[in-house]
């Protein structure tokens, strides 16, 4: 029994933890960068025992956000996000945003159309969106990434794999 909670607090340290410089995997278990907490459930869940679920009081997932200065030492150029997505009715809509800020004010924002990968309802989908940054992200900038629920309908995501380059 000592062994197995051991190599579970390891799995967790390792889920919220950079594999590399620059990437960021979170199953929600872990929230470390991470806000809008409240919304974490153990209703479903892809891997671990927490998703972070969206539906009518909850229109916006548990958010990444980190300052731009703290993911490479070089400048970033673009983003990778690999997340699983749970949709129980086929019509749900959602929105994976990437977005950065500096002193408050959205220097740059994009949304990508959740629906447009998962086609199908009651089962996890892992749906992937790469962008290019533009030019004047800084190291002053912050960088958000969360999923939206414009409709409010009940869906849920986990495992959140981020990789800047």
């Amino acid at each position: 029994m000592r062994l197995f909670n051991v190599l579970f607090v390891f799995s967790i340290l390792i889920s919220c933890s950079n594999r590399q410089q620059g990437t960021y995997v979170n199953n929600l278990e872990c929230i470390d960068c991470w806000r809008n907490k409240a919304n974490l459930s153990k209703d479903f869940a892809h891997s671990g025992m927490f998703s972070s679920k969206m539906d009518s009081l909850f229109e916006y997932s548990t958010t990444f956000e980190i300052p731009v200065k703290s993911i490479l030492p070089q400048s970033i150029k673009k983003v990778l996000v690999i997340l699983w997505v749970y949709f129980p009715k086929k019509v749900t809509n959602g929105n994976l945003v990437i977005q950065t800020k500096q002193d408050g004010i959205t220097k740059f924002w994009i949304g990508y159309k959740l629906e447009e990968q998962v086609k199908k309802a009651n089962e996890w989908t892992e749906v992937a969106f790469s962008t290019n940054l533009p030019d004047n992200i800084s190291s002053k900038d912050s960088i958000g990434i969360y999923v939206t629920n414009p409709q409010k309908c009940k869906f849920y995501v986990d495992d959140f794999d981020i990789n800047f380059e």
